[in-house]
């Protein structure tokens, strides 16, 4: 499971709600409930897509060079 607190859980938070979203869209038989439903799941996806921009890189991950 992972820790809520860091960037790459609430990363993963975002992303499950995202998916809910997207699963209650499925059942939704009026248009515009799906469509704002499905508005929601794409606002949690770039939620998670920042907090993944944000979150620290493992060591290694980068390259530096020195001239």
């Amino acid at each position: 499971m992972t820790d809520p607190s860091t960037g790459s859980g609430r990363a993963r938070q975002y992303q499950d709600r995202a998916e809910e979203c997207r699963v209650c869209a499925e059942a939704m038989r009026d248009p515009g409930a799906r469509a704002g439903l499905l508005q929601v799941a794409a606002g949690y996806e770039q939620m998670a897509a920042r907090e993944r921009a944000k979150a620290p890189q493992p060591a290694g991950a980068t390259i530096q060079c020195s001239a």
